[in-house]
């Protein structure tokens, strides 16, 4: 199910929009990609909009699957209200990304991708937000794909020291995730192979 930005005025929309959905049965949805209306120069959304749409997943949260949205922390307990999601996609700029979307109280075990961004074009050095990132709760975790993730050539490439990607990447692996950028490929340490980026495989594939 869709719900996007056809050049109209969305938040007239998608209040009753949500609201009519919350009262159907939808025993077969399992895939939600919502565009969230934001206030001017915030990404923040306007508290009706947000008050329909976590009605929305209190009723039909445990049948999805996979969830695209548009904002980057603003409802509340997310992974809790879609305890059977597998595939998270958070269409925002990583630096514009809050940590605190992945708190949850007890662990998730369905999630295991990830994907944050907006643009391979964009290079962020310094996401200090992304530092911040726990995931120990997500115990089937496999994936953190971000879009504006850019390795360095090589491990005496020169910008090396300055790429917060690759603590960020090291950090991550103790958890069992790996990170990727938007091709998909991983940073493999310098203990592990002479070779830097790696296309990433699945768990216990060995690769």
């Amino acid at each position: 199910m869709r719900h996007g930005d056809d050049g109209g005025d969305d938040g007239d929309v998608l209040r009753p929009f949500l609201t009519a959905l919350s009262s159907m049965m939808l025993a077969s949805l399992r895939q939600l990609d919502v565009q969230v209306p934001l206030t001017l120069m915030s990404n923040r959304v306007a508290s009706d909009e947000l008050t329909a749409l976590l009605k929305f997943l209190d009723v039909h949260g445990p049948n999805i699957r996979q969830l695209r949205v548009n904002i980057r922390y603003e409802i509340p307990e997310l992974l809790e209200r879609a305890p059977n999601l597998e595939q998270l996609i958070l269409a925002t700029a990583v630096s514009n990304f809050v940590s605190g979307v992945f708190k949850v109280r007890d662990d998730h075990v369905h999630l295991r991708r990830i994907f944050v961004g907006l643009s391979p074009d964009q290079r962020v050095y310094q996401p200090e937000t992304v530092q911040e990132l726990d995931l120990s709760r997500l115990k089937v975790l496999e994936e953190l794909r971000v879009q504006e993730c850019h390795w360095p050539t090589s491990e005496r490439d020169p910008k090396k020291e300055k790429n917060c990607w690759v603590p960020l990447s090291n950090k991550l692996l103790k958890q069992s995730v790996r990170l990727t950028d938007s091709k998909g490929v991983h940073w493999v340490p310098r203990l592990t192979t002479a070779s830097a980026p790696r296309k990433a495989g699945k768990k216990g594939s060995g690769r």
